[in-house]
């Protein structure tokens, strides 16, 4: 039997409770005419003295243990409800699909359990998520029949953590298209600058097997080439000229629905950015982005800033920019963009360290991995709830818990032996597997430990991450917590909560999602709260970059560029191959974001927001001497959208602007407009909202383009029709309600499963303050019975 204590911070204060009682106890009130007086007074009362401190000791003691509310989780098997509520989608998706077995299951389960029948969806609209907490109530079964494509409201994902911390078990039906259908998507950028290539995909979606078809696309009337990439994505690319561009895609076929067989895009093509280039030399880098924006190179900062939408200051001394640093902060505070290049006259080399100008930048001097901290302490937690004993994926048998346990292992073996190291493990408990040590004197028994981890329990992610706090609140230098978890958590809002005093006590919470319906966006959110990342299973190497020290590393690693974080808008999508030969010693500020590294973790890119505006830190050259790898035309790409990032938005200057998004027909769209005057539209209605700013909301009524005042905006196909056919995602989704998904003939299989469920296991706490109670209570009855005896002894002499 495991106990646990509620308040253990009551306990703290058994020592110093003590201590008062002793001085009290000890202490005479009484006043006496002398010393010798005082000598016999003490020396007659010293038995009564020891005997009254040993037993009030103990009365506190137990006192305060009973007030920590030490407690056993009692579990028991609870008759649950043993009704099903079914869900039936009837939107117009569903149409693909043979609808009979709506019928089938509900006639064939009606006859051995409560059964009841509820439909969820309509017409074009399909907010199954909605549905689904509107239709749950807690200790309950739903039982879902529909393709499981959701494209209003609230997220699957997110329905279902709420459903499993209701208790409530979500089943799916599987059901098969007997209908064939396509659908046509482009994916492409929206916004492009004059000059630059840009890549469209054409993704082809499909539901059952429809027959062949012919795939066309055109920009702006004019037919385009495509590239086959693979079955049913198509690529191409082109440059266009400044303005609005229309793009369509059509297949021709004979399938079910036609109404998604074309479809529309819009990109915006905006003029060339005008960028301050501040260098003293002579750039590569300059005559690489001059095709691309407009360029001005100056040798120092003008006086005025304003026509700039982003500065680039290459390879400059702090003591040529402190001049102008309140210049240049207002600058990037007010929403301009800035780039900062390094070299042998910048940063370390520049005289950047506690300067002002340093005070704007991502980084600041010093040598990353060690940062001036006295020590790095890791804190590895497990989640070994029993979510995690489920299969990794379909295609891995091997169980969550036995991945992160290789997961673990395997960040450990990457670790410096001269790091602090602890093990934390958690279900709906935590528990310290090892304590915080040097790595290299518990290494052998962290790994033993380990291994001989199992998955029982429930999901309490704080409980673990709060054991971890312990641990590392003594701890010197550098925190850092490590949690590898597939997400699921009863109580998410106090691990958030929790993730926010780690940003106020500089604690770094890295997340390893673990599984295919991991949540990511919970484990996403608790790294960021403290200013570090989210690595899926195949990214846990690139702790190693962040921890690992560069003599453990080979040189060629050292010296290659590791993109840090590949969700960022600058690498995204991105493939780098290249090495850096020099670099300068910086280290990235607590609130910015290495995006990328060396390989040994030194920072290359690091980014932050400053006021309104954007900075981006390249801590190498400009590729002149150490980094001409950058360079090349497939690597340029990671320079481009570095300044592409800093300027942010290219019409920000702009006196008047109007700003659409791509839409579909049944959804409102928000048309923005900047100007000095309300602007006047007969389909629209506007409303001021800021100093120049004035929204309207647009709802279209047929597919094509729509023009406001010179901006075009794309109107396609409902939702409904875009992703087709069965949601491959929603049989590892209901799994995180330990749901499960059943045939139309597997009546007697849903009916027993129900049953199954709902004999639920609920754990209550069972507190043990009364015995402690008693105890207390007893030994102060004994103390008052023996006084009294010892008193009366006395009186008889």
């Amino acid at each position: 039997m495991k106990f646990f204590i509620e308040y253990p911070f009551v306990l703290a204060l058994i020592i110093p409770v003590i201590i008062a009682l002793i001085i009290l106890i000890n202490r005479t009130f009484i006043k006496f005419n002398n010393e010798q007086e005082k000598r016999e007074y003490n020396r007659a009362h010293k038995g009564k003295r020891i005997f009254i401190t040993i037993t009030r000791s103990l009365i506190a003691l137990y006192l305060l243990i009973a007030l920590s509310s030490p407690y056993t989780l009692k579990e028991d098997v609870v008759k649950g409800d043993y009704s099903l509520k079914i869900l039936v989608d009837n939107s117009t998706s569903m149409s693909l699909f043979d609808n009979s077995v709506v019928n089938e299951v509900f006639n064939s389960v009606k006859e051995k359990i409560p059964v009841t029948k509820m439909p969820i969806a309509s017409g074009t609209s399909s907010p199954i998520g909605n549905a689904i907490i509107n239709n749950m109530h807690g200790d309950d079964n739903i039982l879902l029949i529909s393709d499981g494509q959701n494209n209003k409201g609230k997220e699957l994902a997110s329905v279902m953590f709420f459903a499993n911390l209701l208790n409530t078990s979500i089943s799916a039906v599987n059901v098969n298209p007997i209908n064939d259908d396509y659908s046509v998507v482009i994916e492409g950028p929206s916004e492009a600058i004059m000059g630059t290539e840009n890549e469209f995909y054409i993704r082809i979606n499909k539901a059952g097997n429809p027959p062949a078809y012919d795939i066309s696309a055109k920009v702006d009337e004019r037919p385009v080439n495509l590239e086959k990439i693979e079955n049913n994505l198509f690529k191409f690319s082109k440059q266009l000229s400044e303005g609005y561009h229309k793009i369509t895609a059509t297949i021709d076929t004979n399938d079910f629905f036609k109404e998604n067989n074309v479809y529309y895009k819009t990109l915006h093509v905006l003029p060339k950015p005008n960028v301050l280039y501040v260098t003293e030399k002579d750039s590569k880098f300059l005559d690489m982005l001059k095709p691309v924006y407009t360029i001005n190179k100056k040798t120092s900062l003008p006086n005025d800033l304003s026509e700039y939408a982003s500065i680039i200051i290459d390879d400059i001394e702090a003591s040529k920019l402190n001049s102008k640093t309140e210049l240049l902060s207002d600058y990037v505070i007010e929403g301009g963009g800035l780039f900062v290049i390094g070299g042998e006259n910048a940063f370390d080399k520049g005289d950047y360290s506690n300067s002002l100008f340093e005070t704007i930048l991502p980084v600041k001097v010093g040598e990353a991995g060690f940062g001036g901290e006295l020590v790095t302490s890791i804190v590895i937690v497990l989640d070994i709830s029993e979510s995690t004993g489920q299969d990794f994926s379909r295609r891995n048998s091997e169980s969550k818990v036995d991945v992160e346990k290789s997961l673990a292992l395997e960040i450990i073996k990457g670790l410096s032996l001269y790091d602090k190291v602890g093990i934390v493990a958690f279900n709906h408990a935590a528990y310290q597997i090892s304590p915080l040590g040097v790595l290299g004197e518990v290494e052998t028994n962290i790994t033993s430990k380990i291994s001989k981890l199992h998955d029982s329990g429930g999901t309490y992610v704080f409980s673990g991450l709060k054991k971890a706090q312990y641990m590392l609140e003594s701890s010197l230098g550098s925190k850092n917590i490590i949690l590898i978890s597939d997400g699921v958590d009863s109580i998410p809002s106090q691990s958030l909560a929790l993730s926010k005093e780690f940003a106020e006590k500089n604690i770094k919470l890295y997340t390893v999602g673990v599984g295919e319906a991991t949540n990511r966006a919970f484990l996403q959110t608790l790294a960021i709260e403290t200013g570090a990342e989210y690595f899926e299973p195949t990214e846990s190497q690139k702790l190693h970059i962040i921890f690992s020290k560069q003599q453990d590393l080979p040189p060629q690693k050292v010296k290659s560029l590791v993109l840090f974080n590949n969700n960022h808008f600058i690498t995204k999508n991105l493939d780098i191959i290249a090495e850096v030969s020099g670099f300068n010693y910086v280290v990235k500020k607590s609130s910015s974001q290495m995006i990328v590294s060396m390989g040994d973790g030194k920072p290359i890119i690091t980014v932050w927001r400053y006021g309104l505006g954007r900075v981006v830190a390249l801590s190498t050259d400009d590729g002149e001497k150490w980094s001409s790898e950058l360079l090349s035309k497939s690597n340029s790409k990671l320079l481009v959208r570095s300044l592409n990032w800093a300027i942010g938005d290219p019409q920000k200057n702009l006196p008047f602007y109007t700003r659409v998004k791509d839409t579909y027909l049944g959804d409102t769209s928000q048309i923005i407009v900047k100007s000095d005057k309300k602007p006047v539209s007969e389909k629209l209605k506007f409303e001021k909202t800021d100093e120049n700013k004035y929204i309207s909301h647009f709802t279209p009524s047929e597919t094509g383009y729509e023009e406001f005042f010179n901006t075009i905006m794309a109107v396609n196909y409902p939702l409904e029709y875009k992703d087709i056919g069965f949601n491959k995602e929603l049989r590892d989704l209901i799994e995180i309600t330990g749901g499960k998904m059943f045939d139309s003939s597997d009546a007697n299989e849903i009916v027993k499963f129900i049953k199954n469920t709902s004999l639920r296991k609920k754990s209550t706490p069972h507190y043990i303050r009364w015995p402690f109670i008693i105890v207390a209570l007893s030994i102060l009855i004994l103390e008052i019975f023996i006084r009294k005896i010892i008193e009366s002894r006395r009186r008889g002499k």
